[in-house]
């Protein structure tokens, strides 16, 4: 999981095989490639993860291998070794400074969208302060409403009639 060159130190030793080949042998399986494996691949139809998805491929890939007759021995690493503890360690930092870097660019556009909002109030603000004054200096003021009878939608009520014509 993640030692660089690992594969060109344990080449010179390791031959290929096909998976049916191994009836009737004793096969070491390192787990914890298995369980990341399924981990990544096994995913919902929204991308997240599945719940139990390193058990499950576990279960079918043993399944598997039994009815091929493959003896499985499951590895389960012991105390990590120093140059996976360092590489892990370094994508730890490097996944953590991202996260950071994401944060921040997150809050700096949380603020120019209040920013921009701000101005557009204020803007808006501005322009109707200036059509009020226009208003005023043209001597277009709206007359006051008359709310002495609700029905009335005109400026001033109309005069009233004293009787039928």
């Amino acid at each position: 999981m993640g030692v660089k060159s690992l594969w060109s130190i344990l080449n010179p030793t390791g031959r290929k095989a096909e998976v049916a080949a191994l009836g009737n042998k004793v096969v070491a399986v390192d787990a914890s490639i298995w369980i990341v494996q399924f981990i990544k691949v096994m995913r919902n139809q929204d991308g997240s993860m599945q719940a139990g998805a390193h058990l499950k491929g576990m279960f079918h890939r043993l399944c598997k291998l039994l009815s091929l007759k493959v003896k499985p021995v499951i590895v389960f690493d012991g105390v990590m070794p120093a140059l996976k503890r360092k590489t892990n360690e370094a994508r730890r930092k490097l996944q953590s400074r991202s996260k950071g870097m994401i944060t921040k660019l997150a809050e700096q556009l949380l603020r120019n969208k209040i920013k921009a909002h701000s101005l557009a109030v204020q803007d808006a603000k501005k322009e109707r302060e200036a059509a009020a004054r226009d208003d005023a200096e043209n001597g277009k003021q709206k007359a006051p409403l008359d709310f002495s009878n609700p029905h009335n939608t005109s400026a001033s009520n109309p005069p009233k009639s004293s009787g039928p014509s």
